[in-house]
């Protein structure tokens, strides 16, 4: 419970910086700090020193990193998105389809392809948190697939992380790199020898995925919010014991 309470509180507090950054830098300064720019400029600006040095490059790499290492915990503490979706879909009850989780990969080598060789900024078009920020008008496809995303994360919880996101694409590739290089030895909130395989944790967990497997594919999609551990009556045995 109290993971979860650190979690709200994480989440409330970068969402109302990200606000207050729209508000006080005005559009034109907010695509500069936002940990999606490697989405939008990395790959149509191979040669450009400027994106490589900003801000929004910088925490876009280092996120990817701590990715790597940790899991996805930007995506369950501090993405805006990732936060509004989750106090839209509180009461979500729609199952995820696993074959559509590999569209956003398809999106993200979409986004490579054709930024590269158009040189252009294909996913800033798009992008919903471009919308929020103010960037682009509300008759662009941005505010479009905002709204899809709103619309569809009440019946289907995180609805953009598991199918549309491209950064959760990135990230989930630095994490098969990982479990490459680690041999599969990935951190686990549960010891597997302690697991009863009861299915309690599944049935909380916010993405549908295979708590207690051991395919990397479900081992990455997870963006350690904690729902499966607070359910667990093994981690509550061993609270009440400690």
């Amino acid at each position: 419970m109290k993971k979860n309470k650190l979690r709200l509180y994480s989440q409330l507090l970068f969402l109302s910086a990200t606000i207050l950054i729209f508000i006080f830098l005005g559009n034109s300064k907010t695509h500069l700090i936002c940990p999606n720019n490697v989405n939008c400029v990395l790959f149509s600006n191979l040669h450009s020193s400027y994106f490589f040095l900003s801000i929004g490059f910088i925490l876009s790499i280092l996120i990817l990193i701590i990715t790597a290492f940790f899991g996805r915990y930007f995506c369950s503490y501090v993405c805006p998105i990732g936060t509004i979706q989750d106090f839209i879909g509180f009461k979500a009850k729609m199952k995820h389809p696993k074959f559509l989780f590999f569209l956003k990969y398809i999106i993200l080598f979409s986004i490579i392809i054709g930024s590269y060789f158009s040189g252009k900024i294909i996913y800033q078009n798009v992008c919903p948190v471009e919308f929020l920020a103010g960037k682009i008008p509300y008759y662009n496809l941005g505010f479009t697939i905002l709204s899809i995303i709103t619309l569809i994360s009440i019946f289907w919880k995180r609805f953009f992380c598991t199918t549309f996101c491209p950064y959760a694409a990135l990230m989930n590739i630095t994490q098969w790199l990982m479990l490459k290089i680690s041999q599969g030895k990935f951190p686990k909130s549960l010891s597997p020898s302690k697991c009863v395989h009861c299915g309690i944790c599944k049935s909380h967990c916010s993405l549908d995925i295979e708590v207690d497997s051991k395919n990397p594919f479900d081992i990455v999609e997870c963006i350690r919010c904690g729902e499966c551990l607070d359910s667990c009556p093994i981690q509550k045995k061993n609270k009440r014991n400690s």
